[in-house]
């Protein structure tokens, strides 16, 4: 039995994830407009789900150079 009050979720993960990478890339310089910063840290967080989910593929997840090499190349792009 379950007793005490419920706690309200904070949302759901990738949502919440959401708002951790936006707030850190805010306190780290990023001045692109809220809207799109919003969106952009969705999408980012979508983008490093997918291998974990389904690591066969290009990127060797398992190389630390390699994701640092992959994430400049394509993902540092999508923020200013």
């Amino acid at each position: 039995m379950i007793t005490g009050p419920a706690r309200q979720p904070r949302g759901l993960p990738i949502a919440e994830a959401g708002r951790r990478v936006a707030a850190t890339l805010r306190r780290s310089g990023v001045t692109m407009p809220d809207q799109d910063l919003r969106a952009v840290t969705e999408l980012l967080i979508r983008l490093a789900l997918s291998p974990l989910l389904n690591p066969e593929g290009q990127l060797d997840i398992t190389d630390p150079a390699a994701i640092r090499e992959y994430s400049l190349r394509y993902l540092a792009r999508l923020v200013w």
